[in-house]
């Protein structure tokens, strides 16, 4: 069973210069509640509100879905799970509405 969250805001972790392979050791020494907890803590210091995203971690994979306010905010949350999951691969189902 995959482990899942509400998330309410948050700013990504800046991992894009730790090498691939390094990223990958720490991922794999990390549980998905620990991976959870870290994308939920920065998706709620971000600058935008992300309180209908729902996040789930199955399998090594980010699941999110609800709805955000703009293209530029779904990049922005994108960029964020990217960010503090360690580059796991995120399964997008985000759509953009009011």
């Amino acid at each position: 069973a995959g482990q899942e969250a509400g998330v309410s805001a948050g700013s990504a972790a800046q991992l894009l210069d730790v090498p691939v392979d390094e990223r990958r050791a720490q991922q794999q020494s990390r549980s998905d509640a620990r991976i959870l907890e870290d994308i939920r803590h920065c998706l709620e210091e971000s600058p935008f509100d992300a309180g209908e995203l729902r996040v789930q971690i199955q399998d090594g994979v980010v699941h999110i879905a609800g709805t955000v306010e703009s293209e530029r905010v779904r990049a922005a949350v994108l960029d964020i799970i990217g960010g503090c999951s360690g580059g796991l691969v995120t399964q997008d189902q985000l759509r953009v509405g009011p």
